[in-house]
């Protein structure tokens, strides 16, 4: 059967050994600012009062009706609907 290797121990020269590099300065401020720059300019859009899709697409004639409930129901009670009775027979109106 075979023996391991004993390893030789060598005692560690401090002097020959190379030093850590130093963390770059700034590390997190500069993450920060890259993730923050990413964030606006995919944000820009709905930041400067644009809406985010085509007034064309899917998205926006599908949600006129949920907008136009919201805005009926907030003129005659004062508040936003919580539930829909109109979708599914009556569903969360936030939820959905």
């Amino acid at each position: 059967m075979a023996q391991p290797r004993e390893k030789s121990r060598q005692p560690i020269d401090s002097a020959n050994t190379p030093a850590a590099l130093p963390a770059p300065r700034f590390a997190l401020g500069w993450a920060s600012l890259a993730y923050a720059l990413c964030t606006f300019s995919l944000a820009y859009p709905a930041l400067a009062g644009r809406f985010l899709v085509s007034p064309h697409s899917d998205q926006y004639i599908a949600g006129y009706a949920f907008r136009e409930f919201a805005a009926s129901t907030l003129r005659a009670a004062g508040h936003f609907p919580l539930w829909n009775p109109y979708l599914f027979g009556g569903m969360p109106y936030i939820a959905a």
